[in-house]
């Protein structure tokens, strides 16, 4: 491995800084004491799996069924010791810790909604309170995704709180929905939010599309809910500007569980249930499109013509009661030093048609190993494996639902056993629909996701975190048409290979000043990610006979789809927080990026953000009545989204030429000052607490525009390049309100009831894109006054008159996402 000039001294710091952190005073060199105590709640009831740390120090515990903790291993001296549960009150006390002695801490936790104490990370440089950070976000602990009817990650994020949105593409078992955080802020390239797992990045677009099936997976469910301690969102550019150029679409933040300092303790999770499909269709239509009922006399077509379905099975509908079955099972603890998590999960779930069905399995290790006081190290693995049975669907010429709602004019007509030569000659039409199921649409898919972290704090002032990660992520895709289908008698096969891998490098450094009535907090650090995306895909028919089909037997084997890719990108970012009396908080912050994907004209990019955060309640006249606790937030920030891999370059394409000699023909002009999309984001609101701190409201209003959106822009055919070239000419814009509330209306010894209601309201809008019409799949487009993207066809002007229709055609029918959501 070579090295740049200047490399070596590099080296030798990281190396000294290494041996300062190992050579620091052991534990074994200082005396060391235990802390221990119960934690309860206002009415008295053990809390469990509350957070006990003793601040400044690695060493920390949760609380067991009783309410129980121990931490073992405590430096001595004078210690302060934090317990704190999402939905409650941070508590802090102190402990005097003698070497070789035990001292008794006791908390009582009180219920807050607001939780304003509470310990973030995401959208922060470093660790923050609650209280200090001036943007709105999402926290989801693993208390609330324990008691929710979950299947899987996108499941717990949904409708969790506003301005989130989960659309499920499809109920087929395995399928990925898709996420939008404040709405769409990119045309052009992908709008879902970044993901990270324990502070490693991961793929967090869709997988490779399965045509047959017109489905795709969702890496982020990779992560089983059972292994997850909280989650973290935040949703615009005013809050992941230190993200830079890819977080224009939000972060969303997973923390899985880790072990304490404690005896070994074992959870094992069995769940059973049911994916029941209930009337389908307009209610009127007591066959459910001919799905619910597939046999009888109600078989009839719009023009009340009978046909029959001699496959339809002898239940009489094509559903089923799928089985849904989740078991996992995991075990933590640890000793004075070292610390672990292990777990193992196995789903296995089958869909309301036959052959759906979708298993999974995945296990995770993470370790943490203290050899001082000041330092920990934190490893975290997982692997996951999907094996997916899709189902033909969409607007698909061999899809379920297209042929079978469509009744007698679907496509499978005839059979091979005779099914329909009883009909021969009679006016019934005779449909096999059965023979759909014959095609195999198989997902098969390997995750593996590693990290190491290492914690530095040589005094308690200074904080420093250095992590890598590396994730890999691999699709084999496939569709199986057999030899003597119905429509396709000699069969076909399409396969594809797809494998992503990420590798990460991220150092983020803090330094905290207490100065009399003010404090400040400076941050800095970078982050480093290397992209690889390999693709390859191939399509063969015509089979010779029957048997086990693969590429190698296909008479015809098309021309092999291959792609490879890669992208860099590096920034790094400074921060500084000020606060006054530990109630008025402002923040700013510088981000630069640098990207692979740039024009070479284009240079580096900054990224700046302002917030305030302002806990007006703590003030000495405030009033606690009514109101008991208040804040006041407003932030402003930036973020972008980069262009793809090759937007940037001029390209041709090879071709065969006459006689079969090699040639090429241009593909892309190219444009060497192409830059990235930039998202620029306001929002002001509050946080407040009423009915005695158990009520929790919150509420934003935002605007989020994106200014020199990438587009495509055809130029003239002289030039030699027909496709169209991206450029940075459009801007588009986002704004709504969202209104949050929060409580427990009800909390017995025995039952506890836990409420949340969210409203959201966006307005989404092209406002300039040079008077072009993008076309985003017919017929959802993107056009100038209208939201992004939209809906435009044929509309009947007069549905209520008793005329003929007057038809218009190409008029806008909606929104494609949703503009009010109710959660």
């Amino acid at each position: 491995m070579r090295f740049p000039q200047g490399a070596t001294t590099a080296r030798r710091g990281v190396v000294s800084l290494f041996l300062i952190a190992c050579l620091s005073p052991a534990l074994g060199a200082q005396g060391v004491g235990e802390i221990r105590g119960h934690v309860t709640s206002a009415d008295g009831k053990p809390m469990e799996h509350a957070q006990v740390s003793v601040v400044g120090t690695n060493h920390a515990s949760r609380t067991d069924q009783q309410g129980e903790f121990r931490i073992i291993g405590v430096p001595e001296g004078i210690r302060q010791v934090r317990a704190q549960q999402i939905g409650y009150s941070v508590i802090m006390h102190s402990a005097v810790v003698v070497a070789g002695g035990s001292v008794t801490v006791d908390f009582t936790l009180k219920e807050a909604p607001l939780a304003l104490e509470a310990i973030v990370v995401t959208g922060t440089a470093a660790e923050a309170r609650k209280k200090e950070v001036g943007n709105s976000f999402a926290m989801i602990s693993s208390r609330e995704i324990e008691v929710a009817p979950v299947k899987n990650t996108q499941d717990i994020i949904s409708a969790r709180a506003p301005g989130i949105t989960v659309m499920q593409n499809s109920g087929q078992p395995g399928a990925g929905g898709t996420i939008r955080l404040r709405g769409n802020n990119s045309i052009t390239q992908g709008n879902n939010p970044i993901i990270y797992v324990d502070g490693v990045r991961i793929f967090s677009e869709a997988g490779p599309n399965i045509p047959s099936a017109r489905q795709n997976t969702l890496a982020l469910n990779d992560i089983k809910a059972e292994d997850i301690a909280r989650l973290e969102i935040v949703k615009g550019a005013a809050a992941t500007t230190l993200y830079g150029t890819e977080a224009s679409g939000g972060v969303i933040q997973i923390f899985t569980k880790k072990g304490v300092s404690n005896k070994a303790e074992w959870v094992a999770v069995l769940g059973q249930g049911v994916n029941h499909l209930g009337h389908l269709g307009p209610s009127n239509d007591p066959t459910g499109l001919f799905v619910n009922t597939c046999r009888g006399p109600l078989l009839r077509d719009s023009r009340d013509s009978m046909f029959v379905d001699p496959t339809c099975p002898s239940s009489g509908t094509w559903l089923r009661n799928g089985s849904v079955n989740q078991y996992s099972l995991s075990t933590s603890g640890g000793v004075q030093q070292m610390t672990y998590f292990l777990s193992g999960n196995y789903n296995d779930e089958h869909g309301v048609l036959q052959n759906s069905s979708a298993q999974t399995g995945s296990v995770r290790g993470n370790f943490s190993f203290a050899p001082a006081p000041n330092t920990l190290f934190s490893f975290n693995s997982s692997y996951n494996r999907n094996a997916i049975n899709f189902i033909p669907d969409g607007n698909l010429a061999n899809g379920f639902l297209l042929n079978v709602g469509r009744g007698r004019s679907g496509n499978f007509k005839g059979g091979r056993n005779g099914e329909c030569n009883r009909y021969a000659g009679t006016d019934t039409v005779c449909t096999t629909n059965a023979y759909l199921f014959e095609q195999k649409p198989l997902n098969t898919a390997d995750h593996f996701i590693t990290g190491l972290t290492l914690n530095w704090s040589p005094v308690s002032q200074l904080s420093n975190r250095f992590a890598i990660g590396f994730d890999y992520v691999t699709n084999d895709n496939s569709t199986i048409i057999p030899f003597g289908f119905l429509n396709l008698s000699t069969g076909s096969i399409s396969k594809s290979d797809w494998t992503h891998k990420k590798l990460s490098l991220d150092y983020a450094g803090s330094y905290q000043r207490p100065l009399k009535s003010f404090s400040t907090t400076s941050s800095w650090g970078g982050q480093l990610f290397d992209d690889r995306d390999n693709f390859m895909g191939e399509t063969g028919t015509a089979f010779s006979g029957p048997g086990d089909p693969t590429l190698g037997s296909a008479s015809t084997v098309g021309l092999p789809n291959v792609s490879r890719i890669r992208v860099v990108n590096a920034g790094f970012f400074g921060q500084e927080m000020v606060g006054w009396k530990d109630r008025l908080f402002l923040t700013g912050g510088l981000r630069v990026d640098g990207n692979s994907a740039f024009g070479k004209s284009f240079g580096l990019q900054p990224y700046p953000k302002l917030s305030l955060a302002y806990v007006i309640s703590e003030e000495d006249w405030w009033k606690p009545n009514i109101i008991p606790t208040l804040k006041l937030r407003a932030a402003m920030g930036e973020s972008g989204k980069a262009p793809g891999a090759f937007d940037a370059v001029r390209t041709w394409d090879p071709v065969a030429a006459d006689e079969g000699k090699p040639g090429f023909t241009p593909f892309q002009l190219g444009n060497p000052n192409l830059g990235p999309e930039r998202t620029r984001e306001i929002e002001i609101g509050f946080d407040a607490s009423a009915l005695q701190d158990r009520l929790g409201v919150e509420a934003t209003a935002y605007r989020a525009r994106t200014m020199d959106a990438l587009v495509g822009v055809n130029y003239p055919p002289s030039l030699g390049f027909t496709r169209a070239q991206l450029e940075n000419v459009g801007t588009l814009e986002n704004k709504g309100v969202e209104l949050q509330l929060t409580g427990t209306p009800v909390r017995t010894d025995m039952f506890e009831w836990f409420q949340r209601v969210s409203y959201t309201a966006m307005k989404s809008e092209a406002i300039d894109l040079g008077g072009r019409i993008i076309a985003s799949g017919t017929p959802v487009y993107v056009r100038e006054g209208n939201p992004v993207p939209s809906f435009f066809a044929t509309k009947i002007t007069n549905p209520d008159a008793n005329a003929n229709p007057i038809a218009v055609a190409d008029q806008f029918l909606g929104a494609v996402y949703p503009t009010h959501l109710i959660g």
